[in-house]
């Protein structure tokens, strides 16, 4: 074999290894915008929780409505917020002794709920004070 296509040859491999180490870089770069975007998304959740639980009553209480008016850029489909893979993430609110345990749980990488990868937050919001009332009950 001529020395040039040996160099050829050693110039093709190159790129093949190349682009495959940049691809799966790449890969795992976009899976982790996935996951900072749902967490993002699950943040915006509580926080419009925070504001709205025991304002208005637990029954028809809508808490994708209510996130998206606070922020409308939330990615939502059919009354649903979608995490970052494009999934439902799962919101439930029970209501305790202090206020409502809440929480959210996204399907993760996989878009399998019930595996490891699974996003879950869980959060004890206290009732948000009514309107025209200070924290303290002034």
């Amino acid at each position: 074999m001529k020395p040039k296509t040996k160099i050829i040859i050693a110039t093709a491999v190159s790129i093949i290894v190349l682009s495959a180490c940049l691809f799966f870089f790449l890969q795992k770069t976009r899976e982790q915008i996935k996951r900072m975007r749902t967490l993002d998304t699950m943040g915006q959740i509580s926080v419009a929780l925070d504001r709205t639980l025991g304002i208005k009553p637990l029954d028809g209480y809508d808490p994708a409505s209510e996130t998206q008016k606070l922020f409308p850029s939330v990615a939502s489909t059919d009354g649903q917020i979608l995490d970052g893979w494009g999934k439902s993430i799962t919101i439930s609110i029970k209501r305790v002794e202090k206020g409502f345990q809440v929480s959210l749980i996204s399907s993760g990488t996989d878009r399998i709920m019930g595996t490891n990868d699974d996003i879950r937050q869980e959060d004890l919001v206290l009732p948000a004070p009514a309107p025209g009332k200070s924290e303290g009950g002034k």
